[in-house]
């Protein structure tokens, strides 16, 4: 029988609030602001950044998950002392995706330039402990769309991001074995 313990390094919400400061320092943007978030339209500038990711599942082949055991103690009150571990390692990707609206192209080039210099974003993210590097950063494209009657103009780019992702399986192991009946010569086990 197995136990199974899932250990996520993941957590995408934390990720998002706790990025949102390194790229407003760096961008010196008027406005920063998580896709989907509730702002009155008063308090909304018009030249803002608005950052979203993009989470996809694992599509790799199964062969290239990463499978390490080790014994780990038990949880729980069965009796047993030990468990054997098998940890999954997955390396999943997400893209961070940004758009700046109206008359915003310096603070997204720097913004850019924060993902894209490795002594920055990827400085970063190893002071937070964070593991995720970045895989690739896209050129800035025009996002401009037309809206009932006229245009809203839009630049933005997008961040190929990679995170360690450790999913534990715990095996219950065979502590103890215990013989009945009547034996004729000594096992060893």
């Amino acid at each position: 029988m197995m136990k199974m313990v899932i250990t996520m390094a993941i957590d995408i919400e934390q990720f998002m609030l706790d990025i949102y400061t390194p790229m407003i320092d760096y961008s010196g943007a008027d406005q920063l602001l998580l896709a989907n978030q509730k702002v009155p339209d008063d308090q909304l500038k018009d030249d803002r950044i608005i950052y979203n990711m993009i989470v996809s599942g694992n599509t790799g082949g199964r062969h290239t998950v990463i499978k390490q055991e080790e014994v780990v103690p038990h949880e729980g009150d069965e009796g047993f002392d030990y468990d054997i571990g098998r940890h999954n390692i997955f390396f999943p990707e997400a893209t961070l995706s940004i758009t700046g609206y109206n008359n915003t192209t310096m603070e997204l080039a720097k913004l850019r330039d924060w993902f894209y210099i490795k002594d920055l974003a990827a400085k970063w993210f190893k002071e937070q402990e964070t593991d995720c590097v970045v895989r690739q950063v896209m050129e800035i494209n025009d996002r401009t769309v037309y809206l009932e009657s006229d245009y809203e103009k839009r630049h933005g780019f997008d961040v190929i991001l990679e995170f360690k992702d450790i999913v534990t399986v715990a095996y219950r192991t065979i502590e103890y074995v215990e013989v009945h009946g009547l034996i004729d010569k000594t096992i060893d086990i």
